[in-house]
């Protein structure tokens, strides 16, 4: 289907993406863990290396289904219905909305989202900053109001920034 990964740009306005900053720094975020460590082994062991924090708004593995009376989840369907319009995706369903929050020095580790060959990951920049994505070993700077869309069994990971003081993405995975 996709060969690398697809850049759909202007997608919020500015003030929406400012909104969803606002409601983001109301809510709880934990940890973020990847695959082959805990969230403990990420906060506090010296030897892995701190991937950042989440809040997870809607994730079907975990019984999290899509709540429509959140409106950071009426936002990001928002983003989806822009993406899949813009790039003629059909998807079946949201299986997944996580909202990312790294500060300076938190960095990703190498993964996928899915291990399948039925699913693709949006990443959507809410903020410009220095950080940014690995997709399939290039990097894609942070750009406000721009998303990435690939494979979600392909090796991405998160940069966090050097000179701003933190970085903000939603992470979405499409059901196709």
């Amino acid at each position: 289907m996709i060969k690398e990964p697809i850049v759909v740009t202007n997608i919020l306005t500015n003030k929406d993406n400012e909104y969803i900053l606002s409601l983001l720094m109301e809510r709880n975020f934990k940890i973020g863990k990847e695959a082959n460590s805990t969230r403990m082994q990420s906060a506090l062991h010296k030897d892995c290396k701190h991937v950042g924090f989440t809040h997870i708004t809607c994730d079907i593995e975990e019984n999290q289904l899509l709540n429509m009376n959140d409106p950071l989840n009426v936002y990001a369907s928002i983003v989806v219905n822009k993406i899949v319009e813009t790039a003629n995706i059909k998807f079946n369903f949201i299986n997944r909305i996580h909202w990312n929050y790294y500060l300076q020095g938190q960095e990703g580790i190498g993964h996928v989202d899915k291990n399948t060959d039925n699913y693709l990951s949006i990443l959507y920049n809410i903020q410009t900053t220095d950080g940014g994505t690995e997709i399939l070993g290039k990097f894609y700077k942070d750009s406000e109001g721009e998303a990435k869309i690939f494979k979600s069994n392909w090796i991405h990971k998160g940069f966090s920034t050097k000179e701003d003081k933190a970085r903000t993405s939603l992470n979405i995975v499409l059901h196709l």
